[in-house]
């Protein structure tokens, strides 16, 4: 995950670096790690949830919740 300067990051955030595909004989099948990358001076809302491979762009503002 990376981080960029002069971010806002507002409290009981979740970043989720993993997941995983549908199983053939379970739901939980093969493990996928994505990274998260969040560009300099953005504001991320309270309780939001940031998924495995998304890149937030340079000032963004993501909602809360």
């Amino acid at each position: 995950m990376i981080i960029g300067d002069k971010c806002a990051i507002a409290p009981q955030l979740m970043f989720c670096t993993t997941t995983h595909d549908i199983g053939k004989y379970s739901r939980a099948g093969k493990l996928i790690r994505k990274p998260i990358i969040v560009e300099d001076g953005c504001w991320i809302g309270t309780r939001a949830t940031i998924l495995p491979g998304v890149r937030i762009g340079k000032e963004c503002i993501i909602a809360a919740g």
